[in-house]
């Protein structure tokens, strides 16, 4: 579990509906955004990530399989205000490094709880 906090962050990630469709709705990303990278060690399966205590207006998460490029994108999804928001891909490969992005639909930031699963 990470507490964190986009306010001190900046807009460096654009978010674009995965090009599987996903199972989330995802909007423009012109908040701050954070970017974490996860590397299973041990086999595969399903990398759920998962926002919480969410602080701010229409997060947005989004699992990528490259940090910078938004083509990337293999699942994404959009939340609400202290609803918070989780999205999983279920096709992680152990050894293969994964990009969790927290973003936010509009110019908002603020605290989040992240908690990312492998299962």
């Amino acid at each position: 579990m990470i507490n964190a906090d986009t306010s001190c962050a900046t807009n460096k990630f654009t978010m674009t509906q995965p090009a599987a469709g996903g199972n989330c709705q995802t909007g423009g990303s012109a908040g701050n955004d954070l970017v974490y990278a996860v590397t299973p060690q041990n086999g595969g399966g399903t990398l759920t990530a998962a926002l919480t205590n969410v602080a701010y207006a229409d997060p947005l998460i989004e699992i990528r399989s490259a940090c910078a490029d938004a083509s990337t994108n293999l699942e994404a999804c959009q939340g609400s205000l202290g609803l918070g928001v989780s999205t999983s891909y279920a096709d992680v490969q152990g050894g293969s490094t994964y990009y969790v992005v927290v973003d936010s639909f509009g110019n908002d930031s603020g605290a989040f709880t992240l908690t990312i699963t492998l299962n």
